[in-house]
């Protein structure tokens, strides 16, 4: 499921990628309640 959503985009450019570890970031911080 994980895996899926991973390769589902790969950022290309330094700002996209910075916005999508970001994105990953505030995702995996998030509670699961």
């Amino acid at each position: 499921e994980e895996e899926a959503m991973y390769h589902l985009r790969v950022p290309e450019t330094a700002e996209e990628m910075d916005a999508y570890y970001q994105f990953r970031w505030e995702m995996l911080r998030k509670p699961l309640y």
